[in-house]
């Protein structure tokens, strides 16, 4: 069965480290056995199909370092769950622009979503959701306070609500 996937990559092309060009990820992603593969701006975003494969997060991680030569974290979402993503966001009245995501791998734990005072970052605003943890940053990422703070997006790989939505609309044609 073919099934439209994202692979969202953590932490490259930032401030000119872990340099991975989205023209070599997708021969590299191709290489490994990938169809379809199409990638959206240079953040590591990147949507290909997938035909009953096994672990696609372990297959990707693995091309990836072979290709370039360091470990790149991945978190993959499923067309259907990207749509889920879209589909949850609590946070609909607010400007779309100040909406962002974090993607975890595994829900985080809830002891420390509990020990999580909401109001600390006022007038910034966090919701979880499974294993996403939407964020409404009302003064935009560059200048947020809580996503760098939030032990709740340990491990995460946060995109814009414009990102979301070009990758469900590349997972949904």
């Amino acid at each position: 069965m073919a099934t439209k996937t994202v692979a969202l990559l953590r932490g490259i092309n930032v401030g000119g480290n872990r340099r991975v060009p989205m023209a070599d990820l997708v021969e590299c992603l191709e290489a490994a056995g990938f169809e379809g593969v199409r990638t959206y701006i240079q953040s590591g975003n990147v949507v290909f199909i997938q035909r009953g494969r096994g672990d696609v997060r372990s297959e990707v991680e693995a091309a990836i370092a072979a290709r370039f030569g360091f470990e790149i974290p991945v978190i993959v979402r499923s067309g259907e769950e990207m749509l889920d993503v879209m589909e949850s966001n609590p946070f609909t009245e607010m400007d779309p622009t100040k909406v962002h995501v974090g993607f975890l791998n595994d829900p985080p734990d809830p002891v420390v979503v509990g020990a999580t005072d909401p109001d600390a970052w006022a007038p910034e605003l966090f919701v979880v959701h499974g294993r996403e943890v939407y964020l409404h940053l009302p003064e935009g990422m560059g200048r947020a306070k809580m996503p760098s703070r939030l032990k709740v997006l340990a491990g995460a790989t946060i995109r814009n609500w414009n990102t979301i939505t070009a990758l469900v609309a590349l997972t949904s044609g």
